[in-house]
Formats: C-alpha cells, structure tokens, sequence
C-alpha cells in the first residue's frame, strides 16, 4: 500500500485532535500544530497521489516528509503524555508512532515504480485460459 491510502486518515486524526486541544484546554498551539501538520500532510497526499497517478512512482521525498512530521508529533505528543498523562497527547503519539514505522516500511519495502496494470510483478504479461486457448492480456 502507498503511502496516500493511509494519510489522509492520519491527517484527519490529526486535525480532530487539534480541534479537541483547543476545545478542551482552549489551546491555539495544538490548534495550530493539528491543523497545520494536517495540511502539510494533505499536501504530501495529494503530490504523492498525482505522482503515482502521472509516473507509476512513488514520491519518495514526500515519504519522507510524512516521515518526518510524523517522528516529530511522536516524540511531542510522547513528551507531553509523560509530562500529563492526558489521552490526547498518548493516543497521538501513538497514532504518530505508528505511522512513522508505516511510512519506513513504505521507504524500504514498496518498489520505487508500481507495476503496469495487467502484469504480474516480475513484469511478465499474465495469460489467461478462454475457451481453450492462452490470451495474453
């Protein structure tokens, strides 16, 4: 799985949590920080989405930027939890923690080019049996 089949997800929590920041502690800089690293992330998405969709790659560098936000929210949000012991900030640096192992197995384990729809991962034609005969696909 791309990295643009989980983050939108990812940034949806992360913008609910924002919202729950400031409506529960009527804090602006978890507002801004869920609000704002929810765009960035939208971002990333759509420019990781758009070059899959264009090339058949994947966007490395926004993998890496996704990696990156997600690292730092991890360790924040892991810093704020220890120092609270709120929900908000151990289920978001979990959810970030989480991620951040997610998108390093999108950097290391998913190919660079996906292959072409109709062959199989060796980039072999697949030929199906109709009527008899062998049809290449």
């Amino acid at each position: 799985m791309y990295d643009f089949c989980f983050t939108p997800f990812y940034a949806t929590i992360l913008a609910i949590g924002g919202l729950v920041g400031y409506a529960t502690k009527g804090s602006l800089p978890s507002l801004g920080a869920g609000l704002g690293s929810a765009f960035v992330l939208a971002l990333l998405t759509f420019w990781s989405y758009k070059t899959f969709m264009a090339r058949r790659r994947k966007a490395t560098l926004a993998v890496i930027g996704s990696l990156g936000i997600a690292v730092g929210l991890a360790g924040l949000m892991g810093k704020r939890y220890l120092a609270t012991g709120g929900t908000v900030p151990g289920s978001l640096a979990c959810v970030s923690g989480l991620m951040g192992v997610y998108y390093c197995y999108n950097l290391i384990a998913i190919p660079n080019v996906a292959p072409k729809p109709g062959h199989e991962k060796g980039g072999e034609k697949t030929a199906t049996k109709r009527g008899g005969r062998l049809h290449h696909a």
